[in-house]
């Protein structure tokens, strides 16, 4: 990590650990950003390579077409009906829209039925995270 990543989850965790109100608490996020100075300890070393690991293929995928009625909650829009026709999940959603009084996005998905989506995993090579010491004036 960077310094300024570093400098942002110092912060993070003294306010979890000493809470979020105002005042003085003797950690970094009591500074006020100002005369703060960062040292490094441990310069950061970014991985040069990703390995990349396939997954042994096993049966073959089976895909299946479906109906899905989601929430239109930007935030955290959810699922409420998936069907395998486009008539049922019609039905199901604007039963739900009556019952819930929410208003649903219709789109169609395709499932994997039969077989692993799962196809391998990627992971960075060896490096080395930055490791930073933060001095500062704590505001008054």
């Amino acid at each position: 990590m960077n310094v300024q990543e570093a400098r942002l989850n110092a912060v993070q965790a003294d306010l979890e650990l000493h809470g979020h109100e105002d005042g003085y608490s003797g950690g970094i996020g009591s500074a006020t950003d100002e005369d703060d100075r960062a040292s490094c300890l441990v310069q950061p070393v970014q991985p040069k390579k990703a390995l990349v690991i396939r997954a042994p293929r096993g049966c073959p995928l089976k895909w299946e077409t479906r109906y899905v009625a989601e929430t239109l909650d930007s935030q955290n829009g959810r699922p409420v009906v998936s069907e395998k026709t486009m008539g049922a999940c019609i039905a199901k959603a604007r039963e739900y829209c009556r019952i819930h009084n929410v208003r649903l996005e219709l789109r169609i998905e395709k499932v994997a039925v039969k077989g692993s989506t799962h196809f391998g995993e990627v992971s960075p090579q060896k490096g080395t995270l930055g490791r930073w010491a933060f001095t500062g004036t704590a505001r008054c």
